[in-house]
Parts: structure tokens; C-alpha cells; sequence
């Protein structure tokens, strides 16, 4: 009796002994006011939405496959009720650092980032987005396990140029980069030359066809997201455009004659100077006008005013009225009212004539 006793105790520790302990709780820190949410991972079993092959990628590109089974990160927010406003969580590694996730990587269609048990551990995995993408290193692996939901913000975008001085129509290579997203999640980029054209991709290439100065904008997302604080790298192409003003975005018409440097002010025109640039009319100086003690002085002259017939001065009593007209030359035969002597004898014939024909007529009486 005391034999088979002693043997089923030992039967007992040696399968409690070969049972694996249990893993442990998960905690969800809230972005807003830091409150916190737990719970044991055995109680989320229901809960599982995940069983399914996971591809771990080291950096080398070997991979091996991994069978998972069990609950997704969006699932597990959504059992938890947690802060429905974030855009992303990052799961705390067990020696400092964190594995960060965007919320559309979280939500995306396709294997999801889930945690599963092993023996007594907890171990989130994320799938690998492409070939090149290595997910091996963001295995995580702990008794207990941290996410803390996150603003993620911009994405923090760099742009650069192989040249930033160039010539007219001289090839330009352009470069972007970009962090702030999840962790292998894949960025887009969007290039805006300012000339009227634009490209996409991480290296791009371009040739400016007018000399000018130009900004070139560069923004940058992730897929599902615009997410960004856009760069911009200044390429000077040709030689800078003399100005007092500070023009920057080069001319946007191929045309020839076409402005060398950004949009026109003012009425549409083409000519070889920007708008702003084009000379201005200057001002008409006002002239100053002359008062007081810097008016010119007159010089005072004495003396009589001579006619040009004569060389008697007038007189104060002088009888002569004012008139204009050239003067005439006074004819010594006439008389005073301008008529000559003989025009006079001519009148004086005349009446005698008259004076008689009327006398022989009766007309005229003598007494």
C-alpha cells in the first residue's frame, strides 16, 4: 500500500514538473493619461484570432518559419478597451529600447503583429513586409510584457542633391530619407522641383531647362499615411539672378525669353528678367522751389526809355495814348487826321461845283 502511494505521489511531481509554467500578464499604457490596463495572457485564450505560418528574416536574409498561435495586437487593444486616439504603440524590450508600430501597420489587411507564449515567456513577432525587410530582430521575447500606445507625430524627412550648383540643362541626383514610421513599415516620397515639374521615389534624377534659383520640396508618408515635415535642399542652377529682392523658385516656362526665376508679379509677361525684376521708371524729382532769401535778386537799372524815332525822353505830361501795332512813318504832306493836301483841293472842287450847279437850278437862293 505505502509502495503504490509513494508511486503515484511520484508520478504526480514528475508531471507537475513537466508541465510548463504559465506566461505572464500583458500591461497596455494608455498615450493621454498614462493609466494603465492589464491582463493574463491564459485569460485572453478565447480571444486568439491568429494561427498562422510567420516568416523571421535575419539581417544575413536566411529566414525559418514559425507556426504562432494567437492574439493580435489590435485585438488585444480592442478586448483591453484601450485609447482608441493613437497612432502607434511601441512594445518594450526587455534590455531598454522598443519595437515601434504605426496603427495602420496594426490594423493593416494581412498577417497582423501578435503575441503568443512560449513555455513561460510572452513573445511578440511582427510579419516580414517584403523580401528585404528583416524582422528577426524585433522578436521580443519576456515573462511579462509592456506596449505603450504613442503619437507617432511627422515623419522627420531629409532630402539632398549630388550637386547644388549646377549648370543649365546638367543632370541632378536627388536622395530622400525618412524615420519616425514603424518598424519596417515602407516610406513614399514625393518630389516637387518647382519648375512645374515632379517625380516619386527614394533617388530620383532631374534636369533643370532655365537658370534660376530653386527649392526643391521634398515630402514624404508611409503607405496609408501622409504623415509628414517636408524638407527642402536649394539647387542654384546657372548664375544667380541679380536682384535686390530675394527670388528662389526658378522659371516654370520652357519658353525662350520666358522669366529665369519664379512666377511673374504683376500682368503676364515673357522677356529675360522676372517681373520683379524689370526696371523700374524712376521717379520725377520735384523741383525745389526758390523763396525767400533764395530768390534770385534783380538788378536795378536807372535811366529814360528812348522811342525808336526819336531821342526826346517822355514827358509826364505827355499826350501820347497807349496803342499797339508797328508804328508808321508820318507822311510831312498830310494832315493831322492822315489825309494828304491834294485829296483836300480834290473835296473843295467838288462842293464848289455843287454849290453852283444848285445856284443855276434855284435850288439855292442868295439873299
Amino acid at each position: 500500500m505505502r509502495l503504490l502511494i509513494a508511486t503515484f505521489v511520484a508520478l504526480v511531481v514528475s508531471a507537475g514538473a513537466a508541465m510548463p509554467a504559465a506566461a505572464g500578464d500583458i500591461s497596455v499604457v494608455g498615450p493621454r493619461n498614462g493609466g494603465t490596463k492589464s491582463v493574463s495572457f491564459e485569460s485572453l485564450a478565447a480571444q486568439f484570432d491568429v494561427d498562422d505560418d510567420y516568416v523571421i528574416r535575419g539581417a544575413s536574409g536566411a529566414t525559418q518559419v514559425k507556426r504562432v498561435r494567437g492574439i493580435s495586437v489590435a485585438r488585444l487593444l480592442a478586448v483591453l478597451g484601450a485609447d482608441e486616439v493613437y497612432s502607434g504603440i511601441d512594445v518594450v524590450r526587455p534590455g531598454g529600447g522598443v519595437v515601434r508600430l504605426s496603427k495602420i501597420q496594426l490594423l493593416a489587411d494581412g498577417q497582423a503583429p501578435v503575441i503568443f507564449a512560449e513555455g513561460d515567456q510572452l513573445v511578440f513577432v511582427r510579419p516580414s513586409y517584403n523580401a528585404e525587410d528583416a524582422n528577426a530582430s524585433d522578436v521580443v521575447s519576456v515573462g511579462a510584457m509592456t506596449l505603450k500606445q504613442v503619437d507617432l507625430g511627422a515623419l522627420s524627412v531629409s532630402a539632398k542633391a549630388s550637386r547644388q550648383k549646377v549648370k543649365v540643362g546638367e543632370l541632378v541626383t536627388f536622395t530622400g530619407t525618412a524615420s519616425g514610421g514603424g518598424a519596417g513599415e515602407s516610406y513614399k516620397f514625393t518630389w516637387i522641383f518647382k519648375d512645374g515639374k515632379s517625380a516619386t521615389g527614394a533617388s530620383v534624377s532631374h534636369r533643370f531647362k532655365r537658370r534660376g534659383t530653386y527649392e526643391v520640396l521634398l515630402a514624404a508618408g508611409t503607405v496609408g499615411s501622409d504623415r509628414t515635415d517636408p524638407d527642402v535642399v536649394v539647387v542654384q542652377v546657372g548664375a544667380p539672378v541679380k536682384s535686390k529682392k530675394k527670388r528662389v523658385g526658378g522659371g516654370t516656362n520652357d519658353a525662350a525669353g520666358a522669366p529665369t526665376s519664379g512666377a511673374a508679379e504683376g500682368d503676364a509677361r515673357s522677356g529675360d528678367l522676372a517681373a520683379t525684376e524689370q526696371s523700374q521708371t524712376k521717379p520725377k524729382r520735384k523741383k525745389k522751389r526758390v523763396t525767400g532769401a533764395d530768390e534770385p535778386t534783380l538788378e536795378q537799372v536807372s535811366g529814360q526809355v528812348l522811342l525808336s524815332s526819336t531821342t526826346e525822353p517822355l514827358t509826364e505830361n505827355s499826350n501820347l495814348a497807349a496803342r499797339s501795332g508797328s508804328q508808321q512813318p508820318v507822311d510831312p504832306k498830310s494832315s493831322g487826321l492822315g489825309i494828304s493836301t491834294g485829296v483836300w483841293a480834290a473835296i473843295a472842287a467838288l462842293l464848289i461845283l455843287a454849290f453852283g450847279a444848285a445856284l443855276e437850278n434855284g435850288k439855292v437862293r442868295l439873299r
